[in-house]
């Protein structure tokens, strides 16, 4: 009985450190706590039931972007309790959306606005399971802003089947405008300048992707005409 009495010693003590996703609803698991704000929390699942998290962490004073790993079984994957920090980040002491997608490999794809350069601009990392930043620590600049005028808002992202990913934005010009720009596997940029969706005497804004057939993606967005104060809205979708 010696062998099997061992066996379950074992199975016992190894059975607490198994499941870490809690099953109770008043007492989730913490993802980020301490001083300050923790804000905008953005989630994607990978095929292998792994999850990135990220998110905004103002614990010194200017929103920081952050990223964190969880295995299949809620347990952390990186070292740093609070994830990996997205180098050069830095926001506004006001926040607007951002996006998280993950692509055909599990790595994570964050963009985001950052001041950085004095101006909002679009930025994108791509991290590794192993959390290695496979586009540099500082990300890669999709946007060329240089005025507090014309800022660059509310990215999204999408990786289609050939793991192209597309990144689309606001441009606060007068009218706003949609811009989008593609990159491949290495983080280089296809196209020499951002497509832009544009209506003359008119805005256009709010951006989401889906992706089509043969590698194409549709875009939909929103065209603003009339006075700001009761537009005349029209919903569009563009096929790239």
């Amino acid at each position: 009985m010696k062998p099997i009495i061992l066996v379950l010693i074992s199975f016992l003590f190894l059975l607490p450190c198994y499941a870490q996703w809690s099953s109770d609803v008043a007492s989730p698991n913490l993802i980020s706590g301490g001083t300050g704000e923790q804000a905008l929390p953005k989630v994607g699942v990978c095929t292998n039931g792994s999850t990135y998290i990220s998110y905004f962490d103002n614990s010194s004073g200017g929103y920081k972007v952050w990223l964190k790993l969880l295995d299949m079984d809620g347990v952390a994957v990186w070292p740093d309790p609070k994830g990996i920090e997205m180098a050069g980040s830095i926001s506004e002491t006001w926040l607007t959306d951002y996006d998280l997608t993950v692509d055909g490999s599990g790595n994570a794809l964050l963009c985001f606005q950052d001041i950085r350069s004095g101006f909002n601009s679009v930025y994108i990392y791509k991290v590794s399971p192993e959390g290695t930043q496979l586009w540099g620590e500082n990300g890669i600049c999709l946007s060329t802003n240089s005025s507090l005028d014309s800022p660059d808002y509310t990215p999204v992202v999408i990786c289609t089947n050939d793991n192209s990913t597309y990144v689309a934005w606001q441009h606060q010009s007068d009218p706003t405008q949609v811009m989008i720009q593609k990159l491949d596997q290495a983080g280089q940029t296809q196209w020499l300048n951002p497509l832009i969706l544009m209506v003359p005497s008119a805005s256009t804004s709010w951006p989401q992707f889906v992706e089509s057939t043969n590698g194409d993606i549709l875009v939909k967005y929103y065209v603003d005409s009339g006075p700001f104060w009761a537009p005349n809205r029209e919903i569009r979708v563009a096929k790239i």
